[in-house]
């Protein structure tokens, strides 16, 4: 282990975290496979993973999906949602979703910064729009609800009803 002295664990406490773990996560609602590629600790230190004394792990799905899994801080353990399936090399999938978690980080400092790269900028993608979409719709609903129930509570105490 590079830092810390105890390793991270699945929920039995016994079986540690390695690169290349195949594992169970919840992930939207649906339970998927998924592939470990990040474990604090043994991999190189990634801001997105490791900051104000909290720690993730970070998974790769299908389809170039990728979660983290909070590291309980006094334990070390993960939840028991994560179910370990059994050990893999890292794979070169895992690696690349890394890969891209560190240089998007690098990307979010380079415009703090002020100096943000065009070129990595992708147009907006259907879930974006619908996303958006959504955004803008639900405060809409919201205030045109509060609207009408003012309009209905000053009719009912005026007695105009």
């Amino acid at each position: 282990m590079k830092r810390g002295s105890v390793p991270v664990t699945y929920s039995d406490g016994k079986t540690e975290v390695r690169l290349g773990d195949r594992v169970q996560v919840r992930f939207f609602f649906r339970r998927r496979v998924g592939e470990v590629h990040y474990v604090p600790g043994i991999s190189a230190k990634v801001e997105e993973y490791e900051h104000d004394s909290l720690t993730w792990v970070g998974l790769s799905l299908p389809d170039g999906w990728a979660t983290a899994v909070l590291v309980d801080p006094e334990s070390q353990r993960l939840q028991a949602k994560i179910r370990f399936l059994g050990r893999g090399e890292e794979s070169a999938a895992a690696r690349r979703k890394l890969a891209t978690v560190v240089a998007n980080s690098e990307a979010e400092v380079a415009v703090e910064e002020g100096e943000e790269n065009q070129e990595s900028e992708e147009p907006p993608t259907a879930i974006d729009w619908v996303a958006l979409a959504v955004a803008m719709l639900i405060p809409a609903v919201l205030l045109t609800a509060a609207v009408v129930a003012i309009v209905w509570g000053l009719r009912f105490l005026l007695g105009l009803l």
